[in-house]
């Protein structure tokens, strides 16, 4: 198993891929919590051109609260970040997250296995829907 998930985007302006995804993860029933321009970070501080790398920091309410009832620490696993990115002298424009079912394994905790199950179809959802 991969650890993470990825999907080529239909877009190839990368702020229409980014909306997709966006409106893709609010349908599925993600709350927005953040995003983080990265490549504007790597410009700003090092002078480096790395294409447009947007970070977004997504929760599941539900499912973080539910995690969080199994052990409080687990915040440290949260939230979901989600990768739009377009690489520099490309024209395509991939979305990437981690496969949650592989990095919650390391609480140790079964409950949070089966949860970590329950975002993992809910991430998947939201590729099928870009």
């Amino acid at each position: 198993m991969a650890y993470f998930l990825s999907k080529k985007l239909k877009e190839t302006v990368f702020e229409k891929g980014l909306e997709t995804v966006l409106e893709a993860l609010k349908s599925t029933g993600f709350g927005i919590l953040s995003q983080i321009k990265l490549s504007d970070v790597i410009k700003a501080k090092l002078n480096e051109d790395i294409g447009q790398v947007m970070i977004i920091n997504a929760c599941f309410p539900k499912i973080a609260f539910s995690t969080l009832q199994v052990d409080p620490n687990a915040v440290t696993l949260l939230p979901c970040n989600v990768t739009v990115k377009k690489d520099k002298g490309s024209e395509e424009i991939l979305c990437l997250t981690l496969e949650p079912i592989n990095y919650l394994k390391i609480a140790n905790q079964s409950k949070i296995d089966e949860l970590g199950e329950i975002v993992s179809e809910k991430l998947k959802e939201v590729f099928d829907k870009i």
